[in-house]
């Protein structure tokens, strides 16, 4: 049988102050774990942190809970780690960091309450949603699957959330009529829903972005309510199910990165949870590519379980790092990077060559053997076509190693007919991928740091990088993709100093021509990228190059 969202969510405890939770592969939106999913786990660990170590002030609800996304999230294990920041009678408040191979990817905040507990006045107000929510589905017809005279029910399925078909979604007919507004009932099929599942309803929506625009895309809410519509006129009570392809998702003109979420928890859910859940989704304004979402869920008597605030930023889904990944099996790759010197007096890139027809066939060799890797890109460099550079993508660091020890000998042995030396054979995490490297033009750029730089020290020159590349690339049309990441290894031979070794970060520009790419080149805006990434506090060496990249694809098995 399969598991539940709460049994999934269900927190490991491996210290006493940490935890550690394995996620679904159904969690994704496209390559990165679904926002929702993550601050359901931390919220989770809290509970069980609430409930055991902190279980003598008796204090088991998640008052108030914060989350900052730093970076994108995979299938990996997270690892939450948490500090005791307070312990006291009213409330405590603990801090937790959700990380994956040492790299922080999240930090959130939660305290905790006893809601069957007063600590003080009550007082009703005069809030009441604005505008009023006009009607209440008629849940008995839903379940038996009857027509309701103004609500219609639906779900998505398919490649892009997969988790989307555990969860049915009514929406009004005739709706969604005020711009930045969406109404809802939400809950999850065959499963009660408790504090936790309430966390991530703060995170299921359509996208608000695409419902303010208008566009038709994946998640443009309006586009789901006509579908929906239309499907009950010839299907009444039948539950629509809108299938999801990361085809159609890849070609999305943006993507929305949720920086924070912010909620408040109003009282304690029943014991035996709750069926269905009202979401109002109201966004005040998009400008600029930053959006604001406040999200009020109710229970089905209209009484407030929580408040929640998003801050989400909509960026150009071609240049966002949470681009949609074509081939669900490329998202948890580990690349392997060489540099190779070259034969002179040869062409290895021409397949119509004897050389090139050697190069060609290791490839395929490569990709055809057991174990080997899921796809590999070549190419010279531009200014100094004597050198190779090979990118490899590898399920895990392990298949890398594994095909190496057993298999890479035979796969590789024509090498040494085509190419003199090897500079270096090392690992990077790219991300969101290495799709960037089928760009007309890819650009290399390699900061380099000691080699006993710190974690720490690698979260704050990954952040300014990042900066760094968004406001010196972030507007050029003529760049299509980014990826970025750290060197696995610690040892990479540091570019123009000879006999050092350190750690690198990768950055790879994908450009539409090398015309263009140079043209950039000359601009203010690149010089001044290029010299704060030398600048940087702690870099040793920078080193940049450009290459025109050939791929060959493992066959589907």
């Amino acid at each position: 049988m399969a598991q539940t969202f709460k049994q999934e969510t269900t927190p490991q405890q491996t210290g006493p102050l940490s935890y550690s939770v394995s996620p679904s592969d159904d969690w994704t939106t496209g390559p990165a774990l679904n926002g929702g999913c993550v601050a359901a786990v931390v919220h989770s660990v809290a509970v069980k942190h609430f409930t055991t170590a902190l279980a003598k002030y008796d204090q088991p609800d998640v008052h108030t809970f914060h989350i900052e996304y730093l970076r994108y999230c995979t299938t990996e294990t997270l690892e939450i780690n948490l500090i005791e920041l307070k312990r006291g009678s009213s409330n405590c408040t603990i801090q937790l960091q959700v990380s994956q191979n040492e790299q922080l990817k999240a930090i959130a905040l939660a305290t905790s309450t006893n809601f069957a507990q007063s600590l003080g006045p009550t007082c009703n107000t005069q809030w009441t949603l604005k505008p009023p929510s006009t009607s209440t589905p008629d849940f008995r017809k839903v379940a038996a699957n009857e027509p309701d005279s103004q609500w219609v029910p639906g779900l998505t399925k398919g490649e892009v959330f997969p988790m989307g078909c555990r969860i049915l979604t009514l929406y009004e007919r005739g709706g969604m009529q005020v711009d930045g507004l969406v109404d809802g009932w939400n809950g999850f099929i065959g499963e009660p829903m408790d504090a936790t599942h309430v966390a991530f309803m703060c995170d299921f929506m359509p996208s608000m972005a695409d419902t303010l625009l208008r566009n038709g895309e994946t998640y443009d809410g309006r586009n789901h309510l006509r579908k929906m519509e239309e499907w009950a006129e010839r299907n009444p009570g039948v539950v629509l199910e809108m299938e999801t392809f990361l085809s159609e998702a890849a070609n999305a003109k943006f993507s929305e990165n949720t920086i924070s979420l912010d909620i408040e928890f109003k009282k304690r859910l029943p014991e035996d949870g709750l069926r269905w859940t009202f979401s109002r989704v109201e966004t005040k304004k998009l400008q600029g590519g930053r959006m604001d979402m406040d999200i009020t869920i109710c229970d089905k008597e209209m009484d407030l379980i929580c408040s929640a605030r998003q801050i989400v930023l909509v960026l150009d889904a071609k240049k966002s790092i949470a681009t949609f990944t074509l081939h669900r099996r490329y998202k948890m790759t580990i690349t392997q990077v060489a540099c190779v010197g070259v034969n002179p007096g040869i062409n290895i890139i021409n397949p119509g060559t004897p050389e090139g027809r050697i190069l060609a066939g290791i490839w395929r060799n490569v990709t055809t053997m057991v174990g080997g890797p899921q796809r590999v890109f070549w190419g010279l460099e531009v200014l100094n076509p004597s050198r190779i550079w090979i990118f490899v993508d590898w399920e895990s660091i392990e298949k890398s190693e594994n095909f190496t020890k057993n298999s890479a000998q035979e796969a590789l042995q024509g090498f040494t007919k085509i190419c003199t030396h090897s500079e270096f054979i090392k690992h990077v995490n790219l991300s969101p991928s290495s799709d960037v490297l089928c760009a007309t033009i890819t650009e290399i750029m390699l900061v380099y740091f000691p080699k006993d730089f710190s974690q720490s020290q690698k979260d704050e020159a990954s952040a300014k990088l990042q900066l760094i590349i968004n406001n010196s690339f972030g507007e050029c049309s003529d760049v299509e993709k980014f990826a970025h990441g750290w060197g696995v290894e610690n040892d990479f031979p540091v570019k123009g100093v000879r006999g050092n070794l350190g750690c690198v970060f990768t950055i790879l520009v994908g450009w539409s021509g090398y015309k263009k790419q140079r043209t950039f080149h000359m601009t203010e805006a690149y010089q001044k990228a290029l010299e704060a990434m030398r600048t940087l506090k702690g870099s040793i060496s920078f080193h940049n190059l450009s290459s025109n990249f050939s791929v060959i694809e493992r066959a589907n098995e």
